[in-house]
């Protein structure tokens, strides 16, 4: 009897797999933002920009016949006057009804870190960088995971349009002559007005290959290259927001000495709560050991730490208050509830901010949504009251 020999899977196979996933994987997106190529940013209602300035409608729309103030549009067969993003911001401006950055206070930069996936890190930082944006602010996201998943949010395909010269990739290198020292060579505007994006693909992952050698070699300080790159864009940019990959990588590690304040979104799970105990005794270490070899010491001037996916479930609310006691005093007041409605923003290659009516109006009404801007505020609150100052 001849034996049968069982399929090899090799690189040819996986070759197939691939093409196969990515053309399946275009069309579904091709689909989803059809009849635009691109994604565009959502419609506002008055009553959902009155909402977001916290004034009456009647004193909004009294404000809006101002001089100079945008006149929004009627679409055809329509009865509601809508405004773009762009025009929202412009009132938010005209209003002033925000505080703005000081003048010569550099922008607050935070880093979005966990040591677990599906944290809802991603679309966290997202939405927040969203909520900024509606809120007049100039934010800079930069994308520091190599799975790209934040740049697939703006609308990017990093697998198949972004090479490491789009990503921050280029700022590392055992040269230091050859690396590039701002990311001004990277930075790309976005469909959602006020947000610039530094893209992530997964040619980024050089960097976890060289950061290693710098620091085998000495040379440089390699934990503070991201630093050092981002001096050239705090005057221009309200906010610098870093999404990290799930763990605490070479680059991770930039990125938490890149920033002002830390943001960890954390999940009411027992692995989850493990994983976040790991990452603070890994960072501690970390800090301790840069600063014991080198001298270079490390301060935040905040940490966050943000429940999210939080649902009834008894468990849940048990390990709420385990962690509301263990991080005390820095899990922040606003909780991300488990919704449905986000997976069906993250099936359609975007966020809650990105849902929209049957008139591509903002839906405004969703519990998630409201979440996100509670914590926005907060975040804004904090940063105008305390933050903008000397760093």
């Amino acid at each position: 009897m001849q034996a049968t020999t069982k399929p090899r899977i090799g690189a040819a196979e996986i070759r197939t797999l691939v093409q196969q996933a990515s053309q399946v994987h275009d069309a579904v997106r091709a689909e989803m933002l059809a009849p635009h190529p691109r994604k565009i940013a959502p419609r506002f209602t008055a009553q959902q920009i009155a909402e977001l300035i916290g004034l009456e409608k009647s004193k909004f729309d009294s404000r809006l016949r101002g001089t100079n103030m945008p006149a929004g549009h009627i679409a055809d067969g329509k009865r509601r006057r809508t405004f773009s993003l762009d025009e929202v911001r412009a009132i938010v401006s005209q209003l002033k009804s925000f505080p703005s950055r000081p003048v010569g206070a550099p922008g607050y930069t935070m880093a979005c870190v966990n040591f677990k996936g599906g944290s809802t890190k991603t679309s966290t930082i997202f939405n927040i960088a969203q909520g900024l944006a509606l809120r007049g602010r100039r934010v800079l996201l930069i994308d520091l995971d190599p799975q790209g998943s934040t740049s697939t949010l703006t609308g990017l395909m990093p697998h198949t349009e972004l090479t490491e010269a789009d990503t921050a990739g280029l700022l590392f290198s055992t040269d230091s002559d050859s690396a590039q020292k701002s990311l001004e060579y990277a930075i790309r505007e976005t469909y959602w007005s006020g947000i610039d994006v530094v893209p992530a693909c997964g040619a980024l992952n050089s960097a976890e290959l060289i950061l290693p050698q710098m620091a085998a070699m000495r040379r440089g300080q390699w934990w503070n290259v991201l630093n050092a790159a981002l001096d050239a864009h705090r005057a221009e940019y309200d906010y610098i927001l870093l999404d990290t990959a799930p763990s605490l990588s070479y680059l991770a590690v930039n990125a938490a000495y890149a920033a002002d304040g830390l943001l960890m979104p954390l999940p009411p799970e027992q692995l989850d709560y493990s994983a976040a105990l790991m990452f603070w005794d890994m960072l501690l270490e970390i800090i301790t050991s840069i600063q014991e070899t080198s001298g270079a010491e490390k301060a935040f001037k905040s940490i966050g730490v943000v429940l999210s996916k939080v649902n009834a479930r008894p468990v849940a609310a048990m390990m709420r208050g385990i962690i509301q006691q263990s991080f005390a005093p820095y899990v922040l007041g606003p909780e991300i509830p488990s919704s449905e409605a986000n997976a069906l923003s993250g099936i359609s290659f975007g966020t809650i901010h990105d849902l929209v009516d049957d008139d591509g109006v903002a839906r405004t009404s969703n519990k998630l949504r409201q979440a996100f801007d509670r914590l926005v505020d907060t975040i804004d609150g904090a940063t105008v009251a305390s933050q903008w100052g000397a760093r």
